[in-house]
């Protein structure tokens, strides 16, 4: 996981960088009209879940920890995979937990401590 700004929201999800590597991406998210629990707010540009007693908001250039990973395809084309961090318990990841981690084509994960 690692640390992103949210640099816009649509409610189709947030665009983000994650300036550690000078990477700009997108994280996709289900709305509630498409069955997911997250809701856009248009006035405040925002997107709001809330689960059990705990609730996430999104709104531009907040933080956010993501989950970036490599995906192999058909043909052995590759695509990034850009998605929102997650405890086990569902919740979104604000917080400052800032474990990488990587995969690679054959599933070999490879971790590593930010300072």
């Amino acid at each position: 996981m690692i640390k992103a700004n949210i640099l816009a929201v649509r409610p189709t999800g947030v665009s983000v960088l994650v300036m550690e590597f000078g990477f700009e991406g997108f994280v996709r998210l289900k709305s509630v009209e498409e069955g997911g629990p997250w809701m856009y707010d248009e006035e405040t540009m925002s997107l709001s879940q809330t689960r059990g007693g705990s609730s996430d908001r999104l709104a531009m250039f907040g933080e956010v920890d993501v989950r970036i990973e490599v995906r192999v395809q058909d043909a052995y084309r590759e695509e990034v995979v850009v998605s929102l961090a997650e405890d086990e318990a569902g919740n979104t990841l604000t917080g400052s937990d800032r474990q990488v981690e990587c995969e690679g084509e054959k599933g070999n994960k490879k971790r590593r401590r930010r300072k």
